[in-house]
């Protein structure tokens, strides 16, 4: 993750503390991953999963507080990145955390990492790992009661389970289309 974005701006002790003799100096910028938290957050809100919050056209934070550069253009985050920088950082396996000029919101430009797979992937990965745990202790107690399960019983719980991990985020399929032609 690379590029702070601005939490808020500075304190100024004429408008915002007219009795205290105090005025911030430096401005607050958050960490990037907490943007991706948030993005994930818009994402499932809009997809029904953590998976798309890459998208930048659908999944942005909007209404942040914004600065302006030397040139007296505006952003949302500490540096502003053009096309050049932002194919750079992706092939090193960063992700990076872009404005546009004059805009109070941000966004992700990329799902890369330093590993093999997308931060998309390994969302996925461990949704599925987590619900395969789940579905193992699930089982331990129902054999627990029950006994051992026939072949109509497991395909039938087998079913029910993949209807489960899909239905609770309004899905009918694990591919998530986040885009048109864009399938994760």
């Amino acid at each position: 993750m690379f590029n702070r974005f601005l939490l808020r701006e500075p304190f100024d002790t004429v408008t915002d503390l007219p009795d205290i003799t105090f005025a911030e100096k430096e401005l607050l910028y958050g960490d990037a991953v907490w943007t991706l938290g948030a993005l994930c957050g818009k994402s499932i809100h809009a997809f029904g999963w953590p998976t798309c919050f890459h998208r930048h056209g659908i999944v942005y934070l909007e209404d942040l507080p914004i600065k302006a550069d030397e040139k007296n253009r505006f952003l949302t985050t500490e540096v502003h990145l053009n096309s050049d920088r932002i194919y750079q950082m992706t092939k090193c396996g960063l992700c990076p955390i872009s404005s546009l000029y004059n805009e109070d919101s941000l966004f992700l430009t990329a799902d890369s990492t330093v590993s093999a797979h997308s931060i998309s992937y390994q969302l996925m990965l461990s949704r599925i790992a987590h619900f395969v745990i789940q579905l193992r202790k699930r089982m331990e107690e129902e054999m627990a009661e029950h006994g051992p399960f026939s072949p109509e019983n497991l395909e039938q719980m087998a079913r029910e389970a993949v209807k489960s991990f899909l239905n609770p985020r309004g899905q009918t399929s694990l591919f998530v289309e986040c885009e048109e032609n864009e399938i994760y």
